[in-house]
């Protein structure tokens, strides 16, 4: 028999009030979404990470029998079963028994909708009656007077079916709210997105200038407003004619809008498979034009050769860029090569933009520094901003003197 005043499983709180609070947070969890994130990320994705986070699953008994793990001898007051109507104490034999299961063990404390006269009892791994309790078992103990073997194991089995009997109740009700919660999702998510929608329409109806968020997701839509590369010129009293030359804050904001449709391509795959180095060098351009007031140009003749990407403020080049799809270290070498080549004394910032199809990164991230550590026009490596670029310093192909600066930045886009 069990002992007095057991820890009974199942009855601390009703199941469908913990999952009524549970869909509400779901529920929550949408409304308090950014407008990016409903409108911006793939609704089958979006409702899939709501639907992982939010379903329950059932515990279950991992195994057929339980196993005794303790034995010890306690005191019962007499009286305490109507069986043994003298006063005082007696002793008796407790065995505690520990039960192999999976999954939450808080779920034990919960009631099921159908549910028995009696409940089971037992710990389930967080309890403080059975220190030998741990996690992934169930412990429960039976106490022995004068029963015999067959009795204890004939008790022990009882609760041990009814304890599978409560999982699958429990089971049938989360399989029920796993469903709900699954419509629930979506039906909000579109909701809010009609709502957004709505209110875009609104405002945008309004007719007044629309001051854009600090926080707002950078995407590759093309702005408002473009900037403008504004060329430093040389301190005053050099000899030979100014020049213009990038600085490196607008070198890294040309890189990190390239950055960006990068991203895109990458968070979309299937809009962008098939793509060739020309159909994705067009791709860059368009939002590095709407950034710069159109000043980036395709297959413009630089010096001797086609560049991929250049922008030129009042007639002299000071971003060139090539895009190249990944063939192994001796075509980045090459593309190097061809790209120096087409750099005039007066270029100072160059880029090569590799796209890579294999889907092994890290390797080719690897590769790619050695190579251009071992390029014959290398000086120096410089900091880098990102792990998926490497920048250095290059020498003039025809004036070693002349510093030129080569970010060559790694992107994965779909095969």
């Amino acid at each position: 028999m069990h002992p007095p005043d057991p820890p009974y499983l199942f009855v601390q709180q009703e199941l469908r009030s913990v999952l009524a609070i549970k869909r509400h947070e779901l529920l929550s969890e949408i409304d308090a979404l950014g407008e990016d994130s409903i409108l911006k990320t793939d609704r089958e994705k979006l409702c899939e990470y709501f639907r992982q986070k939010y379903s329950l699953e059932a515990p279950t008994v991992s195994k057929e029998f339980p196993e005794i793990i303790d034995r010890r001898e306690i005191k019962l007051a007499g009286g305490a079963y109507a069986r043994i109507p003298i006063a005082g104490h007696i002793s008796a034999t407790e065995i505690v028994f520990s039960l192999a299961i999976e999954g939450d063990h808080k779920l034990f404390h919960y009631a099921p909708s159908s549910t028995s006269s009696v409940p089971p009892h037992g710990e389930a791994g967080d309890g403080d009656l059975f220190s030998e309790a741990r996690d992934g078992e169930l412990v429960f103990s039976m106490v022995s007077l004068t029963e015999t073997p067959d009795q204890i194991r004939a008790e022990a089995d009882r609760n041990v079916a009814t304890i599978r009997q409560y999982l699958s109740w429990m089971a049938i009700d989360l399989d029920r709210f796993n469903k709900e919660i699954r419509t629930a999702t979506r039906e909000k998510i579109e909701s809010r997105s009609q709502r957004i929608k709505k209110d875009q329409a609104l405002i945008e109806g309004v007719g007044y200038p629309i001051r854009r968020r600090s926080d707002e997701v950078a995407s590759y839509a093309v702005p408002t407003v473009r900037r403008k590369v504004i060329p430093n010129l040389p301190a005053a009293g050099t000899a030979s004619k100014p020049e213009p030359f990038l600085e490196l804050k607008d070198y890294d904001d040309i890189l990190n809008t390239l950055h960006n449709m990068a991203t895109v391509m990458e968070r979309s795959p299937s809009a962008f498979a098939g793509l060739n180095e020309e159909a994705i060098r067009w791709l860059f351009l368009i939002p590095l034009n709407g950034l710069y007031e159109g000043q980036a140009t395709g297959e413009t003749f630089n010096f001797n050769g086609k560049t991929d990407i250049l922008i030129r403020i009042n007639g002299r080049n000071i971003f060139v860029a090539e895009c190249a799809i990944w063939r192994g270290p001796a075509y980045l070498s090459q593309k190097v090569d061809q790209l120096l080549g087409y750099a005039t004394w007066r270029d100072s910032k160059l880029a090569l933009l590799i796209f890579n199809k294999d889907r092994e990164l890290t390797k080719i991230l690897a590769s790619m520094g050695e190579v251009l550590k071992q390029h014959h026009n290398f000086k120096r490596e410089l900091t880098r901003s990102s792990k998926t670029e490497f920048r250095c310093v290059l020498a003039h192909r025809d004036d070693p003197e002349r510093d030129l600066i080569l970010t060559v930045c790694a992107f994965e886009v779909p095969a």
